[in-house]
């Protein structure tokens, strides 16, 4: 309902919406609309008129059918109605529509604005985890934008979501996030808000010396942005924390200093709840005289203001000093005057306060039977609450129970995806980079047998992070959640469960067996995350290599070849044990020497592990095996990667390593071509033998003598 546009705004008011409303009316359809838009965006208008031409304008877009309109209006009603009419449920029907135009064109960037206010309105509402959800899904789309000023301001509002629900752990995190990232862009705004969160929770946390200095912070950036009311929200923290130290005469001095600032602005509300403080300063510090006349005047300012809630909260504060006195008359009058708000408000909780005091009057009175009435009133209003709270308690749990489930499911999803893609990226990119370094040369065969070697490599470590996540979801974790929840839902005592339930006595066994499963699952993740780490390192090392040689030639290595081929199989063998084809590695009891370019016999020796590893794709033998085998004969060293896959036919054999060449549907044929060319560069011979199809493969790489560094002793 709109109220009374002119009744109490001064002249000089009145005849400013007079000129506005003059100026409205030279307007029609869209753009009158527009207008009205424009007007409440940019203006301080007095919000009964905004709520007027808004509702005008809405009317307009909605006949009209526009959309970008009819989300811009809805918005700033939500706004305005919020402010003005403290009206929660209005205000989300507001932004409910405007969310829905906001979707129909696609607008993103409207879209986090309005998640960020419904956010904001379901944490009003008290329904805490709602919120989170909300600018969660805000904060992703933000993060999805770059906009990071909406971040900061996400990151704050999540932050305060979770010390609402007492998580201050992830509230500091995402407090920390704000901080950082405003700082980062230098928006002040955004870094004083969450300062002042920081000393909120730390206040919380009883870290003192913390609260205070961020406090101080938040205090200096409002005053350059001129934030007055800021400032003296701020304040309030910082009287807080000296309080909490004891330094009650700090407190006050600050306290003052925000009562000040709210005069300055003309704050009704301010002013209220920083005389009310300055009250109870000085009851803290026993002066009840002083007490009493400033919360007589917190009541007073409050019943001017219409601020109902206020009066009511500030009343009982004076009928409770009134009792400490023993002055039972005046408790009783002020507690009539605070019930006078409290039933015009429907508030149960000051309700059951008020029987409570009233009870404990009238006791000390003598009038025992009031007494008791009252009291049996106050019980039954309390157990009343009480079990609106536990169920309201079961609600907020069950919604944490989801909230973790996403987060846990998202966290997931990010081991699988995050780091990979990231590492994929930076390998398209260095891909590019060698590819064009070494056309440039004139060496495209050399470009594409990088490109298909590093792939080769890189398939290896995207099947470990599949495992990784599989085995994740499948963790032990949930059966221990499970076992927690088979406790916490016992209809009888602990101590009965443990000693005389079957269930019980095996808890201790089922408790040590999950910790031993966790136990080994954590070693099972190491050994895996160190195979993906290994495999990156490989790629990293093959593109440095390639980096260099489009540019210059490649010195020789002295390396231990039992060392090498062990490596290749660590950072490979995951893709062999994905598809079930066993892979050994037979080397000699003396370690092997060997003077060679590494970079190009790993590329050889890659290549054909997975040329073998692929002639098991759509062929079905017995037990399908590939074997590395590594010898030394007349000064010559031989390696082998021999299989028992799908062979090759004889009159195949002399095209191998021919360019173009492959048995497989889905290849280009560069792999073997690929191993010839480093085999010729090496100086070394590569050859191959099948008996034909369905016979196997074995294909041998032989160095010559020149090459090899003789053999040590293990």
């Amino acid at each position: 309902m709109i109220k009374n546009t002119t009744k109490g705004i001064q002249m000089s008011k009145v005849d400013e919406i007079k000129q506005f409303r003059s100026e409205i009316e030279k307007f029609n359809g869209v753009e009158k609309a527009k207008h009205i838009i424009s007007l409440c965006e940019k203006g301080n208008l007095p919000p009964e008129f905004q709520i007027e031409i808004l509702n005008q304008a809405a009317g307009i877009a909605e006949k009209l059918e526009i959309s970008q309109e009819k989300m811009r209006i809805y918005f700033n009603l939500s706004k305005v109605i919020l402010t003005h009419e403290q009206d929660l449920p209005k205000s989300k029907e507001f932004l409910n529509k405007a969310l829905t135009e906001c979707r129909s064109l696609a607008d993103e960037e409207f879209e986090i604005k309005i998640l960020n206010r419904l956010g904001l309105n379901a944490f009003d509402s008290g329904d805490f985890y709602s919120s989170l959800d909300i600018l969660k899904e805000a904060l992703s789309k933000a993060e999805n934008s770059g906009d990071l000023s909406m971040i900061a301001h996400l990151h704050n509002h999540i932050s305060i979501g979770y010390w609402r629900i007492s998580e201050l752990e992830k509230a500091l995190k995402h407090c920390f996030k704000a901080l950082k990232i405003s700082d980062d862009i230098g928006e002040i705004h955004a870094s004083a808000n969450a300062n002042l969160n920081l000393g909120n929770i730390f206040g919380l946390t009883r870290d003192l010396k913390n609260a205070l200095e961020h406090y101080k912070k938040a205090f200096t950036q409002y005053e350059e942005l001129d934030l007055k009311e800021r400032m003296a929200m701020t304040n309030n923290g910082i009287s807080m924390i000296y309080n909490m130290k004891g330094e009650f005469e700090k407190a006050l001095e600050i306290t003052r200093q925000s009562l000040e600032i709210g005069k300055s602005i003309n704050n009704k509300q301010l002013i209220c709840i920083c005389t009310n403080n300055i009250g109870a300063n000085y009851r803290q510090m026993g002066n009840m005289e002083k007490a009493l006349k400033y919360f007589t005047a917190a009541i007073k300012l409050a019943e001017e203001g219409n601020l109902s809630h206020m009066a009511a909260s500030f009343s009982q504060n004076v009928s409770n000093i009134y009792g400490m006195q023993n002055d039972f008359e005046n408790g009783l009058k002020y507690l009539d005057i605070a019930l006078k708000y409290v039933l015009e408000m429907n508030n149960e909780e000051m309700l059951m306060h008020d029987y409570q005091l009233r009870s404990q009057f009238l006791k000390l009175k003598g009038e025992f039977e009031a007494s008791l009435e009252l009291h049996e009133k106050y019980t039954d209003l309390s157990n009343k609450l009480d079990n609106e709270k536990r169920t309201k308690h079961i609600n907020e749990l069950t919604k944490k129970y989801e909230l973790e489930k996403k987060e846990k499911e998202a966290e997931i999803f990010r081991l699988k995806n995050v780091e990979l893609a990231e590492a994929n990226q930076k390998l398209k990119d260095a891909q590019s980079k060698i590819a064009h370094l070494a056309h440039l040369s004139g060496k495209a065969e050399v470009a594409v047998s990088v490109i298909h070697n590093i792939g080769n490599v890189l398939n290896s470590a995207v099947t470990s992070s599949v495992l990784i996540s599989e085995s994740l979801v499948d963790t032990n974790v949930d059966t221990l959640r499970r076992t927690v929840n088979l406790i916490g839902n016992l209809d009888i005592s602990f101590k009965k469960f443990v000693s005389d339930d079957p269930r019980g006595e095996k808890l201790p066994e089922l408790l040590n067996q999950i910790t031993d499963s966790l136990e080994e699952e954590i070693e099972q993740h190491k050994t895996k995350m160190k195979t993906i780490s290994k495999s990156l390192d490989h790629i990293k090392s093959i593109i440095d290599f390639h980096q260099l040689h489009s540019i210059s030639s490649e010195s020789a290595d002295n390396i231990d070849l039992n060392k090498l081929l062990n490596n290749i199989i660590g950072f490979i063998k995951p893709s062999f044990d994905h598809q079930k084809v066993d892979l050994s590695l037979d080397l000699p009891k003396e370690r092997v020497m060997l003077s060679t370019k590494t970079h190009k016999l790993e590329e050889i020796i890659i290549n054909l592990l997975q040329n073998a590893l692929e002639s098991f794709v759509e062929f079905e033998g017995a037990k399908q095996t590939v074997i590395l085998s590594l010898a030394t004969e007349n000064n010559r060293i031989h390696i082998s990667v021999k299989d028992n896959g799908k062979g090759i036919a004889t009159d195949k054999l002399e095209s191998v390593f021919q360019y173009g060449f492959t048995t497989k549907s889905k290849s280009h044929g560069l792999g073997l071509h690929s191993c010839a060319l480093s085999a010729k560069d090496l100086g070394a011979m590569l050859s191959v033998n099948s008996e034909g199809k369905g016979c196997g493969a074995d294909f041998n790489l032989i160095i010559p003598t020149k090459n090899f560094a003789g053999t040590q002793n293990n």
